[in-house]
């Protein structure tokens, strides 16, 4: 859904119901409002007034694989919206052509968020992502998510190599996740190599041996959130 005015809906439609981690919300996708919002309860450390709430964005793929209601990346941007309505953080969506072409409130909705999420499985997307993702850092916008779904190792190794360089060169945060989807459509975060191996080897009935030893999805944005807002 696109960034613009109005109350932001609460899920997605059109979309199969997915597994316990990312169980889908009712109604549409959320989109930003006119103004970021402040967080309903609480105050800031030391402060005297309400925190406002994280803003995040969320690149979404506009083709027929990446945005398709039961692929890969569409399951894996549910995951990332329940966590936001977890964590009470506003989530935007922004068309990748619409940023890719440079419109004025797509860029300024992702320049703006305090964090940033692009899935780079489509790896003729790269170039492009990683462009906008330095014009975030030299805004001292530093924290920016690199989603992958985990098909091809050598992709996956390459990406983290080029975050982990990221990360000592620059003041950026660059998180890396790699995810995957389960034969029984559950999303998993599986970030190391032992999790990645196990994962190859998957079958109809495996799921609850791969559960104990990769992340649910949601859980890992719920963690990260949290971590972010802390610091933001």
């Amino acid at each position: 859904m696109e960034s613009g005015g109005g109350a932001p809906p609460a899920g997605e439609l059109g979309v199969a119901a997915e597994s316990a981690q990312c169980p889908l919300p009712p109604g549409d996708e959320g989109a930003a409002g006119p103004a970021w919002p402040l967080e309903p309860e609480g105050a800031a450390e030391g402060g005297g007034g309400p925190r406002r709430a994280l803003r995040a964005v969320y690149v979404r793929s506009e083709s027929p694989q990446g945005g398709a209601a039961g692929g890969p990346e569409a399951g894996a941007r549910r995951c990332l919206l329940r966590a936001c309505e977890a964590e009470d953080a506003h989530l935007t969506f922004v068309p990748f052509g619409e940023l890719d072409f440079g419109e004025t409130a797509k860029l300024d909705a992702f320049y703006d968020a305090d964090v940033a999420v692009v899935d780079m499985s489509n790896v003729s997307r790269q170039p492009s992502l990683f462009y906008h993702l330095g014009v975030r850092e030299s805004f001292d916008m530093a924290n920016n998510v690199i989603l992958y779904h985990d098909t091809d190792a050598d992709t996956a190794l390459s990406l983290k190599d080029i975050v982990t360089q990221k990360n000592t060169a620059s003041s950026g945060n660059y998180y890396f996740i790699p995810y995957i989807m389960t034969p029984c459509a559950d999303y998993f975060c599986c970030e190391s190599d032992a999790q990645r191996r196990a994962s190859e080897y998957m079958q109809p009935n495996w799921d609850t041996i791969l559960g104990p030893l990769c992340v649910p999805l949601v859980d890992r944005f719920t963690s990260l959130l949290k971590d972010i807002h802390v610091t933001s």
